[in-house]
């Protein structure tokens, strides 16, 4: 439909550096145009041009694929120089670009991890461990959890003494 091209000479000929494709994406249809527009670039050693970049009639943008599925399609590797963040209002996943610490739920993450609210995890686990100051809680594959121990060896291992609030009962089974 439209084609904006970059040529420069390469001392012999000219050559495509880049361009902008402006491309029917869809069926055209009485009064309906559906269109896209595609980056390409030539890369070093090279005198064709590659696509780059897509934005689809759907207003998608990839790069690194041709059909973009969502409104930020990336394949491959992306690196953010600084903060980022994914949510709205809450930041629910959020990467601090100075520390390189990770929060769900916080802005600011003073841990490697950080997540404020509930966790579920469906699935299993390996071998897990939240460390607070006083490195209280480790889970194994097995099941086992283990407070003030990190080899729990029953079901739950408590190393040091426990304070109960409310109501505690033993059962056997």
């Amino acid at each position: 439909v439209g084609l904006i091209l970059a040529r420069g000479s390469d001392g012999t000929s000219f050559r495509d550096a880049g361009s902008i494709q402006f491309q029917v994406d869809g069926t055209p249809g009485a009064s309906d145009m559906p269109g896209r527009i595609v980056f390409y670039t030539t890369p070093d050693g090279s005198v064709t041009v590659q696509e780059r970049m897509r934005i689809t009639q759907a207003g998608n943008v990839g790069i690194g694929t041709t059909a973009p599925a969502t409104v930020l399609d990336v394949k491959g590797k992306a690196n953010f120089t600084g903060n980022f963040s994914v949510g709205q209002t809450s930041n629910i996943f959020f990467v601090d670009n100075t520390s390189g610490n990770v929060g769900i739920g916080d802005t600011t993450p003073s841990d490697a991890l950080e997540v404020v609210g509930n966790v579920r995890v469906s699935g299993s686990l390996n071998a897990t461990s939240i460390n607070t100051t006083t490195g209280a809680y480790f889970a194994t594959s097995s099941g086992n959890v283990g407070i003030g121990t990190t080899a729990p060896a029953t079901t739950l291992d408590v190393k040091g003494k426990a304070n109960f609030t409310g109501n505690f009962s033993v059962m056997n089974s």
